[in-house]
């Protein structure tokens, strides 16, 4: 005679609620994770360019003072690239020249809405024999506009470029 067992028999073709709420929590983790490592990239990406630009002004100045020749970064706004000593550097795709919309400058007295991403006479930054360099200022920022930089030089007869972070509708002086 065949004895019935009182043991159940479990289909687990399924998931069960508990397993889907796991798998929820691990994707919801995974993106905000990933989207805050983008952001923190193209912060740094962003500043690094501004770092590049910036020693290429100070290297060029230099340069003009112990050669006793001219030099130049000429802008090239809608390529979002500069070309300076027969060299050319593009940025990269997600970062342009350019400023937060409605923003004001120029950085260190801020007073009306910027008008153009470089206040540079016809976007070219001229180095001198003798140190001086023209005065304005470039904007460059990512193209969500989440991070935005300046770099300017005030009329003076010594050049100094100071460097801007836009931060809560406010220029802030970087050291």
């Amino acid at each position: 005679m065949h004895q019935a067992s009182n043991k159940r028999i479990y289909n687990h073709a399924g998931n069960t609620l508990f397993e889907c709420c796991i798998v929820i929590a691990l994707i919801a983790l995974v993106c905000s994770l990933y989207i805050h490592y983008g952001q923190l990239f193209t912060s740094t990406q962003t500043q690094s360019e501004v770092d590049i630009l910036y020693t290429t002004m100070q290297q060029l100045k230099q340069r003009s003072l112990s050669t006793h020749k001219r030099y130049s970064i000429n802008f090239d706004l809608q390529n979002n690239s500069y070309e300076y000593d027969g060299r050319v550097h593009k940025l990269p795709p997600n970062i342009c020249f350019g400023m937060p919309q409605g923003a004001k400058g120029a950085p260190g007295s801020p007073t009306k809405i910027i008008e153009s991403s470089c206040s540079f006479p016809n976007n070219k930054i001229q180095f001198s024999v003798n140190g001086v360099i023209s005065s304005g200022t470039i904007y460059i920022r990512d193209i969500n506009e989440k991070h935005c930089y300046a770099l300017s030089n005030t009329i003076s007869s010594y050049a100094t470029i100071k460097r801007y972070t836009f931060y809560n509708n406010r220029w802030q002086k970087q050291t």
